[in-house]
């Protein structure tokens, strides 16, 4: 046990002398305690699940269409495409995208062209709300999903299926053309 001195001399004393072993106990104390914190971290309650049954959810499929969606090849080793598309949302309720997935693909994530990368950015299509009335774009030049570990199956011209997931379970499926880089005539709306 550590006793406080009264006096600010033997304080300075204490100062300079050489650690002996109270300083290993503080130390093995801040090994301890930093050994515990992570722990602590795995019997903590995981995050509450999102709710499953809200209002007009199971109609996203219906509210959800999805545009001008065609892919092409990016990066010189032929791993990674990017995933163009528009999402436009006409129901009369809000819908939050939690997933796009694709045979072709081993996973997508999002990415902005001009900014850094990160992890903010990469799950942007986790968690994506769709508002009532909403159209959003995905453009080159700007924030969209890439494709990593791009099937070798898939050649310029074909076709693959793009599944979007929504909260509550709806899934809406479509099919995008990989084209070469210039190959895709943009519609004059994205220009």
């Amino acid at each position: 046990m550590l006793r406080q001195k009264p006096t600010s001399l033997v304080r300075n004393e204490q100062r300079t002398r050489k650690p002996g072993k109270g300083h290993r106990r503080v130390w093995a104390f801040s090994v301890l305690l930093q050994a515990l914190v992570p722990i602590s971290y795995l019997c903590a309650a995981p995050p509450a699940a999102l709710p499953q049954d809200i209002p007009g959810q199971s109609e996203a499929s219906k509210d959800i269409h999805i545009l001008d969606i065609w892919m092409e090849p990016v990066g010189s080793d032929g791993k990674k495409a990017a995933i163009y598309f528009t999402l436009e949302n006409t129901g009369e309720h809000s819908h939050l995208l939690t997933m796009i997935s694709s045979p072709a693909c081993q996973d997508i994530s999002g990415y902005h062209s001009d900014q850094e990368e990160t992890e903010t950015t990469e799950e942007l299509f986790t968690h994506l709300a769709l508002p009532e009335g909403a159209t959003l774009v995905f453009p080159p030049g700007g924030y969209y999903a890439i494709c990593e570990g791009v099937s070798a199956s898939l050649k310029p011209g074909e076709k693959t299926k793009i599944m979007f997931s929504f909260l509550g379970g709806d899934r809406k499926t479509v099919e995008a053309t990989m084209y070469l880089p210039g190959q895709f005539k943009q519609p004059s709306a994205l220009k």
